[in-house]
């Protein structure tokens, strides 16, 4: 807990609730937030720098859902259908979701998650 005060700072009483309302003990170095661009090297992506200050909070019911992580621009590569793996290889079928997935995200995320390629391949095979 204490590496993780250390880049974000010491939560505050709500944030600490918000994780386990059952602690009532609140006895944290009080350390400030270290700004997320001098956590990573200078050449370090914004969308990396992004997507991460909206994973890492304390509180739970801020932080990015999975799913809606998966559509940020931090991704976008692995939607572009010419995309290949290091060793040239193709990419596997990242766009397979299950029935209840694709019921949780609901139709405007999954728009955002599923390359039109993707659906026309789809569309095609049937």
């Amino acid at each position: 807990m204490v590496e993780i005060i250390k880049v974000l700072g010491t939560p505050t009483r709500e944030q600490i609730h918000s994780m386990n309302p059952n602690y009532s003990e609140f006895k944290f170095p009080q350390i400030k937030a270290h700004p997320w661009k001098q956590v990573f090297r200078s050449r370090t992506h914004p969308d990396a720098i992004d997507l991460i200050t909206k994973l890492l909070v304390y509180d739970p019911l801020r932080r990015l859902p999975p799913l809606q992580a998966l559509i940020h621009p931090m991704f976008d590569e692995l939607r572009d259908e010419n995309t290949k793996l290091p060793n040239g290889n193709k990419m596997p079928e990242l766009f397979n979701f299950t029935k209840e997935e694709i019921q949780s995200a609901g139709p405007q995320l999954m728009e955002g998650l599923v390359p039109d390629w993707f659906k026309k391949k789809q569309r095609a095979s049937k």
